[in-house]
């Protein structure tokens, strides 16, 4: 597996990497579980922090790997809590994230329960307006029975997102990791590799 690291935390847009590294970012609503499945995706425990309260980050948190390319972790959307200022503070930072060139590709983060809710729609728009290539996660599906799946699929096709493009993962038991790592690795030309299991 490739040596991996937080490179920063990035709380206001002139704390971003000055250099035109490839970076796949992760999106996704507050707590849908974006560091556990970049801990799995690098084999690493403690590496990208697991929040117990959702909206709690404020930054954007760069992994460096193997001093290649990076992963992006950026704070989650949908989060009513956040006072006005904090609201157009993520604005702010988010319209200056994504305004970069360094981005390859989009890992959405999804609730395997619930499928697409309005907030994920809208982000889906967002990236396709900014013509990102998106690959979606429906995350913690061991959480979700047969039905909930089919409605979580059905919401993705509706939203133009095919079934190659979208992969069940869970953290906990590790269904799908392998997979996601194939199909990143593949997907976005990441060199070198995200190492699948050999068991």
């Amino acid at each position: 597996m490739p040596e991996a690291k937080l490179l920063i935390s990035a709380y206001t847009p002139d704390q971003f990497p000055k250099d035109d590294r490839n970076e796949l970012v992760f999106v996704g609503k507050s707590n849908i579980g974006k560091s556990s499945v970049i801990n799995a995706l690098l084999d690493r425990k403690n590496l990208a922090f697991v929040g117990k309260t959702p909206g709690k980050t404020r930054c954007v948190n760069y992994y460096d790997v193997a001093n290649r390319y990076r992963f992006v972790d950026v704070p989650g959307y949908g989060f009513a809590k956040r006072s006005y200022q904090e609201a157009l503070d993520y604005d702010a930072l988010m319209d200056a994230y994504f305004n970069r060139n360094h981005i390859v590709g989009v890992v959405l983060m999804l609730d395997g329960k619930l499928g697409l809710t309005k907030d994920d729609i809208d982000m889906i728009e967002f990236l396709r307006f900014h013509h990102f290539n998106i690959i979606a996660v429906l995350n913690k599906i061991d959480k979700a029975n047969q039905s909930q799946q089919a409605k979580a699929f059905a919401s993705l096709a509706n939203a133009g997102l095919t079934r190659d493009h979208v992969i069940l993962v869970s953290c906990t038991s590790g269904k799908g990791i392998d997979r996601l790592k194939t199909t990143l690795t593949v997907e976005f030309e990441l060199d070198p590799p995200l190492t699948v299991s050999t068991h």
